[in-house]
């Protein structure tokens, strides 16, 4: 828009010859890396798109009469070129584009040179000629600096908030936002620190928020995005306060072999870490399901480890909350063994994994009040056996023999002069595909036609197929190792067809070739 009796023009006449000026840039709105941390929030995204990534170039000679075409790169090797969204003589506003590589983004602040090509030449390149990109912060270590207790490598605070935070890491003087802590499992726990301070560039500190209990990845965020790292040292564990207690155990009795589910009430028993009986530790625990990570904190459900007949265990639960602040947890409540005192215990687990045609051993133990002797019931692989010895101890060992895979269910019992302890076990023998079929396979193109693919082993393998059957034929992979190939081959695929046939469990893959012929 012309202004009224300015006398400009709006176009280069036909009757003169105008003088350009080589262009120049100055800057542009981004600032420079030199810059941060005070432009951080002006830098532009690596991933482009971002209302951030409209900056804006000055300088002279930016005439749009004379304006040929903008430029990314050094000057004569161009990486690519941009046309401006608004432009005067002396500014250029523009939409950076995205520079984020098939990695991503990068972790500390990069520059992108930038210029203009006009009638009177190229500019000239400049350290302030440059769009200042923001990375994507990494975030290495979160340390609870008040409290020097871990739990799995991670660092906890109460989920009322307020513990000092010492964030480590890198990219940070180009941090914009808030700091967020997202909760990892579920969407009902999000924190977000308005209060922070950047130290350096590998060094922030800020304070834990209030939020509902959760284990949160501690993100930083820029222009481009917030820094995610799932490793234990990087995440901050919220849990409830309270130091836990138990009250009641139900049943509260069980057998001294283990394996009794028991229901244990009383108080702050949320964010549940370990159940122990006596000094024996539960193997299998949790807490009562909730719309939160740590459950109910008024109930917890376990099962009874192996314990000694008669013994009465008092049932501690420990949390995150006790381990993470060293509060000791309390318990009124104990389970007791059944069994005669000084009756048998077997100390050892219940199962064993061997491998076909691989050796292997395993002892069990047992105590009492007297000398122990072993029987052992039930069906074992060939090429295992069981061997009873003094002191009560008893050996299950050998070598699978071929084609023995799958689960065995032997009963052993230990007797002393005070009774007799039945455990029942779980041997697993594992073996690896393999697979029976024919190789070659005959079929009438317009006649239907079905097979069945077996493979052997344990886990029960996967089968399938790879390559092309013939036209209007399908493979079906089923759960019991077995693939079938059903259907009615079409005239147009009379020949010969190789496949491979796949058969994979957790021990590996086997393979083998098959020629499916179809004759007219």
């Amino acid at each position: 828009i012309v202004p009224a009796g300015c006398g400009c023009e709006i176009e280069p006449q036909t009757t003169e010859y105008d003088y350009v000026p080589a262009p120049t840039v100055t800057s542009v709105s981004t600032g420079t890396v030199a810059d941060l941390p005070g432009n951080a929030a002006s830098l532009a995204s690596e991933f482009g798109g971002a209302p951030s990534n409209i900056v804006t170039v000055t300088g002279t000679g930016l005439d749009p009469l004379t304006l040929d075409y903008g430029y990314f790169g050094v000057p004569g090797n161009e990486e690519g070129m941009y046309y401006p969204v608004e432009e005067s003589g002396t500014s250029i506003v523009l939409d950076a584009p995205a520079v984020a590589g098939f990695g991503g983004a990068s972790i500390e602040p990069v520059s992108f040179p930038i210029g203009v090509t006009t009638l009177g030449g190229t500019s000239p390149a400049s350290a302030n000629a440059a769009i200042a990109y923001s990375g994507v912060p990494e975030v290495d270590t979160v340390t609870n600096t008040s409290n020097a207790h871990t739990l799995d490598g991670s660092y906890g605070s109460v989920d009322t908030g307020g513990a000092p935070l010492a964030v480590d890491g890198s990219g940070f003087l180009q941090a914009v936002g808030p700091i967020e802590f997202p909760d990892l499992e579920s969407p009902y726990s999000l924190g977000t620190q308005y209060t922070y301070s950047v130290n350096s560039d590998t060094n922030v500190t800020a304070k834990s928020v209030s939020q509902n209990p959760a284990v949160v990845n501690v993100e930083v965020c820029t222009t481009s995005g917030c820094s995610f790292n799932e490793q234990p040292s990087s995440l901050l564990i919220l849990y409830p306060p309270g130091t836990p207690s138990v009250t009641s155990v139900s049943p509260s009795s069980g057998s001294p072999l283990g394996g009794t589910a028991v229901d244990i009430g009383g108080k702050n028993l949320g964010c549940v870490v370990s159940v122990s009986f006596g000094a024996k530790v539960a193997s299998t625990f949790s807490a009562t399901q909730a719309i939160l990570d740590c459950g109910q904190t008024g109930l917890v459900t376990a099962t009874s480890p192996a314990g000694i007949p008669a013994e009465k265990a008092k049932v501690i639960v420990a949390t995150a909350e006790s381990l993470l602040s060293g509060s000791t947890p309390t318990s009124t409540a104990s389970f007791t063994y059944t069994g005669k005192a000084g009756s048998p215990a077997i100390t050892t687990p219940g199962s064993v994994t061997a491998t076909v045609k691989k050796h292997f051993s395993f002892t069990l133990m047992a105590t009492g009040s007297g000398k122990i002797t072993w029987k052992e019931k039930g069906v074992l692989p060939h090429g295992v056996t069981f061997k009873p010895s003094t002191g009560g101890v008893a050996t299950l060992s050998g070598t699978p023999a071929g084609g023995t895979g799958g689960a065995y269910y032997p009963t052993f019992t230990a007797t002393d002069p005070e009774g007799s302890l039945a455990q029942p076990f779980t041997l697993v023998v594992r073996q690896k595909p393999s697979i029976t079929t024919a190789s070659t396979w005959t079929i009438t193109a317009g006649a239907p036609a079905r097979d069945l693919v077996s493979a052997s082993g344990f886990p029960t393998p996967q089968v399938s197929l790879s390559g092309a059957l013939p036209a209007g034929m399908t493979a079906a992979s089923e759960p019991n190792g077995t693939l079938v190939i059903s259907g009615t081959p079409r005239p147009s695929s009379v020949g010969t067809h190789k496949v491979t046939i796949l058969a994979s469990n957790s021990l590996g893959t086997a393979s083998k070739a098959v020629k499916i012929v179809v004759k007219s």
